[in-house]
């Protein structure tokens, strides 16, 4: 993970992911790029597609070539906010596929509640099966303060 502040959301994550370039091994698994989407009509409650093309980019200069982008939007469907953000442009580039989270196959995950008790959680089988890059922006929150980029993988892909 890698923190820098651009007025520029392309530069700003190019930035980014420089800062954490020699971490950045690509495994031989499919990669899910997960924009955060919690909305899918309020582009401030979502990732820029800006910021996920230059992720796409930077992928692509690792020798990535095929992508699956894939959100489970709490408000909307996945196609609306595809449609809405301007997602659907980013395959005159790339070699994408657009996934809904919240329809596919689910695989269970061992987890605790608040007070420690075990329970199980599932996700998205897929999710499981690649190799995650979470693209969100930082956020604050009403309750905890801040959340920064946690819920755009542990909330936004279980139940």
């Amino acid at each position: 993970m890698s923190i820098v502040s651009s007025s520029d959301r392309t530069t700003g994550v190019i930035q980014a992911l420089e800062l954490i370039d020699s971490d950045v091994v690509i495994p031989d698994k499919p990669v899910m790029v997960k924009p955060n989407f919690v909305t899918t009509s309020n582009q401030l409650a979502a990732t820029h597609v800006d910021s996920t093309r230059a992720t796409l980019e930077y992928l692509s200069e690792k020798g990535v070539s095929e992508f699956l982008i894939a959100v489970g939007p709490a408000i909307g469907t996945p196609d609306s906010g595809f449609d809405n953000y301007g997602y659907r442009d980013l395959s005159n580039d790339f070699k994408i596929e657009f996934m809904d989270l919240n329809t596919d196959d689910r695989i269970p995950v061992p987890a605790f509640d608040d007070k420690l008790n075990p329970q199980t959680l599932y996700m998205s089988k897929r999710m499981s099966q690649s190799y995650v890059v979470s693209v969100c922006p930082m956020k604050t929150h009403n309750n905890v303060v801040v959340t920064l980029g946690l819920k755009n993988i542990l909330v936004g892909t279980l139940s």
